[in-house]
Formats: C-alpha cells, structure tokens, sequence
C-alpha cells in the first residue's frame, strides 16, 4: 500500500477485523518451559510472542517475536502446541 494520507473514517476501513497472535513454548535442557515476566506486571509470566504482521505466517510471527524479545534465534522443529479461536467478541466491530 503506497505511504499516503487516509481521513480516519477510510483509515479505519483498511484495518483488519481481527487480531492474530503467536507465541513460542520451547523448554530449557531440563524440560522446564522459558517464559518472560511481564515488564509492566512483574508476577505475570509469558511465552516469547505477540501479534502478526500482514502476510506473517503464525510460525514466522513466533520466531520473530521471540527473537525482537530474548535475541535467541530458535531453530527447532515446528509443532503446533494448540490453537485459540474467539468469535463472540461481544459487541460489535467499528
């Protein structure tokens, strides 16, 4: 998409309707899972990841992210650990 100014109302048609989010679970040697404590609330702990980028793959966006936050470049096997769909959000979309 070309770098041009939208008035908000056309800015907005252009945004998805959904959000999507991966993250990466691996384990350290002793199969223990590597999580990150949150840095806003420190007693929450987090898998490495965060929302996709368009045309981002899930498994791009989990290797990506875990790199931008840990500088580790993960070079496992790919394997789904689960999915989360939501489709009521409960009010209505803009």
């Amino acid at each position: 998409m070309a770098n041009i100014w939208l008035p908000p109302v056309e800015y907005v048609e252009t945004l998805p309707r959904a959000t999507a989010y991966a993250c990466l679970y691996f384990t350290d040697t002793g199969g223990r899972p590597f999580q990150l404590r949150a840095s806003d609330r420190t007693e929450l702990w987090q898998w490495p990841g965060g929302n996709m980028d368009p045309g981002e793959t899930p498994w791009e966006t989990a290797l990506r992210e875990c790199h931008e936050e840990t500088g580790l470049v993960f070079t496992g096997e790919p394997r789904l650990l689960g999915t989360h769909f939501v489709t009521d959000r409960g009010e209505e979309w803009p």
